[in-house]
């Protein structure tokens, strides 16, 4: 359990001044909530970032669909876009490469 309390306004709600809540798990945000919260608060362009991605994964799309693959994976320095369908459906970055290791008396 989390002992997380945050700060509230809400002045359309009556809330005057500022009023701390306890905010845990059941005070879920979901990913929408979030980019949002970024584009409206901090003034993320979010528009010019899904070009930035679609201008990136362009070709790796292209070859994907091509090939006949309605789902797989375009790999750009250390991030992978997974792509269904020829959209972009998430990103992660690429795991780490584990180091080759051999056992006792054997090559390094």
């Amino acid at each position: 359990m989390s002992d997380a309390r945050s700060k509230v306004r809400a002045p359309h709600l009556g809330i005057r001044g500022e009023r701390e809540v306890d905010v845990g798990p059941q005070w879920a945000v979901s990913d929408h909530a979030v980019v949002r919260f970024l584009e409206r608060a901090w003034g993320l362009d979010v528009d010019a970032i899904r070009k930035q991605i679609a201008d990136a994964t362009a070709r790796g799309r292209e070859a994907g669909q091509i090939a006949g693959h309605e789902r797989f994976v375009v790999v750009i320095g250390e991030l992978h876009f997974a792509i269904k369908d020829g959209a972009v459906v998430t990103t992660k970055r690429a795991r780490r490469p584990r180091a080759c290791r051999f056992g006792k008396g054997g090559r390094r």
